[in-house]
């Protein structure tokens, strides 16, 4: 199975939602989205960060909400993990997100964000 870079941001609002389909996709998807950033770099955060080596397949399933479920229920299904993401759900992560190959401090000075120091 090949791999590809990427830098994942989502806002705080879908971020329970990105780390549940996740989760789903695969093992690999537990712990994402938990790394913190905001416009000042400090609480509360706005928005959350996961960046790195992800499964190509999956990769084009960030940019379609349809097939990003319909693969997060398949395999939620199969690996026995709970999944409550609706389809509706999916389409707001991937309307909401920003999906890069772009090093992670590059999209985080894109998009304004800085990571939350930990008080």
């Amino acid at each position: 199975m090949s791999t590809t870079f990427a830098t994942l941001i989502v806002p705080a609002a879908v971020a329970e939602t990105a780390r549940e389909v996740a989760a789903a996709l695969s093992d690999g998807g537990v712990g994402m989205f938990e790394t913190q950033l905001s416009p000042t770099g400090l609480e509360p955060a706005t928005h959350f960060i996961s960046t790195g080596q992800i499964n190509a397949e999956f990769s084009a399933l960030l940019h379609d909400g349809a097939w990003l479920h319909l693969a997060a229920s398949h395999l939620a299904n199969l690996r026995e993990v709970p999944l409550t993401a609706t389809q509706a759900d999916c389409f707001a992560l991937v309307a909401q997100s920003d999906v890069s190959t772009e090093p992670p401090f590059d999209a985080m000075a894109r998009l304004g964000l800085h990571l939350v120091e930990a008080a």
